[in-house]
């Protein structure tokens, strides 16, 4: 935690509650200081300590999509002083255009400041003064004036960019495996035990061989899809593999298919998992 002593703002916040309290104790029947009045300048004091030294993105939006208000944080995270950026629309400054997608995001700056409600915590593109693209999750409130209608947005940010990319990453090196996968010209499969050894792997070559699409196979088991007892048959080889932890050759054996008996040698491999399961 970061030592309060040693931030300005902070000794700034102190001197003016003694200045409140020296005024509210010295003051006169005539020019009295209310305690209320007191309070609540001690609170808007706090109140811009705590903002002006949050580590997260906090900003505020009229019902235009327009900036009123931002942080230090979040000055320093897209690179606009509070001159160069209030009064202005979000979007075209924090903002893109567009997102990598192609999605219109004025349509979204609309929505939020319509629908608050529908968008209390989501995730969107957002853009620096350099214009280089990161992404942000907002938690947004609705700020209500007297007559009970909404007259500003507040958003509260945090940088995902590195949890986004990394999400990308797995994604981008699963659809490589599967690709590599599907070209390989054997037949592969993979159930998941956990799951109640649902499939989930059934390449190319496998629809090939059996003709049956992989959306057809994918995310049941045996049971959904075979004869009870070749299901049953299958369910026990797989209990072996498990049982072992060690590679099972199954000899060669006739194997019934859509297109007719075919003759086929299968090799089942346990994989663990991180936990060793």
């Amino acid at each position: 935690m970061p030592d309060l002593a040693l931030n300005p703002l902070w000794a700034e916040v102190l001197n003016e509650v003694e200045t409140l309290k020296q005024e509210f104790f010295s003051s006169d029947d005539t020019h009295e200081t209310s305690a209320s009045e007191t309070e609540d300048k001690v609170l808007q004091l706090t109140e811009k300590f705590l903002l002006e030294n949050a580590n997260s993105i906090i900003l505020r939006l009229d019902i235009d999509g327009k900036v009123t208000y931002l942080n230090e944080f979040a000055q320093k995270f897209f690179g606009f002083t509070p001159a160069e950026i209030i009064g202005h629309h979000a979007v075209g400054t924090i903002i893109p255009l567009t997102n990598e997608a192609g999605h219109n995001l004025t349509e979204l700056i609309k929505n939020i400041v319509s629908s608050p409600d529908d968008y209390s915590t989501h995730e969107n593109e957002n853009m620096r003064r350099t214009g280089e693209r990161v992404w942000v999750a907002w938690s947004n409130k609705p700020i209500f004036d007297d007559n009970g209608q909404i007259r500003e947005i507040l958003c509260i940010g945090n940088d995902v960019t590195d949890h986004r990319q990394a999400e990308l990453e797995i994604l981008h090196q699963k659809d490589f495996l599967s690709k590599v996968i599907d070209a390989i010209p054997v037949g592969i499969f993979a159930k998941d035990v956990q799951r109640d050894y649902r499939f989930t792997v059934w390449n190319k070559k496998m629809e090939e061989i059996f003709d049956i699409k992989g959306e057809t196979i994918l995310g049941k088991n045996d049971y959904d899809l075979f004869e009870q007892d070749e299901a049953e048959d299958s369910r026990r080889r797989d209990e072996l593999v498990i049982d072992k932890g060690t590679i099972v050759n199954i000899p060669q054996e006739e194997i019934s298919t859509k297109r007719g008996s075919v003759l086929a040698r299968t090799i089942k491999v346990p994989i663990y998992d991180n936990q060793g399961t």
